[in-house]
């Protein structure tokens, strides 16, 4: 009978190991899912004050180009750099969707790995 449970014991103990072993992987994951959602925020940062700098640097060349020019005398390199303005906008709103969804989910794993 000592042997039985001694060898329960054992189980139970390499279990205990084991799971001690997998939740400190899940916290390295953890912690690294955290670090590159800074740095998404902070780049998410950066990139939406580079879009106000050229909102702002486009509307001051439209008003100039309007003063000095009408608007069909556009040239090939103002069209693209419009063109370029507006997917980077489009880029900008897709990188911020993303860091929501995954922000969400990130709280949805905290709450799961919190309450056991």
């Amino acid at each position: 009978m000592y042997f039985l449970c001694f060898n329960s014991y054992s189980k139970v103990v390499e279990q205990k190991e084991e799971l001690e072993q997998k939740h400190l992987h899940v916290i390295q994951i953890l912690e690294s899912e955290r670090q590159a959602k800074w740095h998404y925020v902070q780049q998410t940062e950066e990139l939406a004050t580079e879009v106000k700098k050229l909102k702002a640097e486009l509307q001051k060349f439209k008003k100039d180009r309007v003063s000095n020019h009408t608007v069909e005398d556009e040239t090939d390199e103002i069209k693209k750099i419009k063109k370029n303005c507006i997917t980077f906008s489009v880029g900008l709103v897709v990188l911020g969707a993303s860091m929501i969804s995954f922000m969400l989910c990130e709280t949805n794993f905290e709450a799961a790995y919190d309450n056991p």
